[in-house]
């Protein structure tokens, strides 16, 4: 099952990497497939200013997440436009959304019935 990562970027110090990877690394130890936005392009060619940030994160973003089984959503998520409109866009579709502790436990359950 492959879970996508939606939460602020944009203001946000180090465009939130370090929260994205560390949910991405709980997620992947859970047995999950993972997008994760921190893995499109490092900090360093985002601090260049040479590409609209927003602009290049949703046309990145949205596609990616549109192949993913479910989405796990970071903290402050609906106070980010970007966020938002992804989380928007997914409940559109029906795909579920769940914080990562969420993804996590349910993979606890899922992998339960299988013993």
């Amino acid at each position: 099952m492959k879970i996508g990562l939606i939460g602020p970027v944009t203001g946000v110090p180090g465009y939130n990497y370090s929260a994205f990877n560390i949910a991405a690394a709980s997620l992947k130890a859970a047995g999950y497939d993972v997008f994760s936005p921190a893995e499109i392009t490092p900090p360093s060619v985002l601090e260049s200013g040479t590409m609209g940030t927003w602009r290049y994160f949703m046309r990145k973003t949205i596609p990616a997440l549109i192949d993913c089984d479910g989405i796990a959503e970071l903290p402050n998520t609906a106070t980010s436009i970007g966020g938002a409109l992804e989380r928007y866009i997914m409940s559109v579709l029906g795909t579920p959304i769940k914080d990562v502790q969420g993804w996590i436990d349910y993979a606890r359950r899922d992998y339960s019935k299988d013993r």
